[in-house]
């Protein structure tokens, strides 16, 4: 879940620089009409979220499964 929203992340970013670069914004907008251009990029942690809630459910499942195995062999 790290590793996957990591790499989108830097995808997003990539794409949305060519993207900038390649339709030549600064090129359309020059103008007198037109002050100033800037390019802002925000970056979406909510993968670190969903990575922290897998952990936590592995951690609970994985306890559950040794408490199953510790009931299983007093019987």
């Amino acid at each position: 879940v790290i590793f996957g929203g990591i790499v989108i992340e830097i995808v997003d970013y990539v794409n949305q620089f060519y993207l900038y670069d390649a339709f030549g914004i600064m090129n359309i907008l020059s103008s007198d009409f037109v002050g100033d251009i800037t390019y802002s990029y925000s970056i979406d942690i909510t993968f670190i979220a969903s990575a922290m809630m897998v952990f936590l459910f592995s951690f609970i499942f994985r306890y559950g499964e040794e408490l199953q195995k510790q009931s299983d062999e007093t019987l």
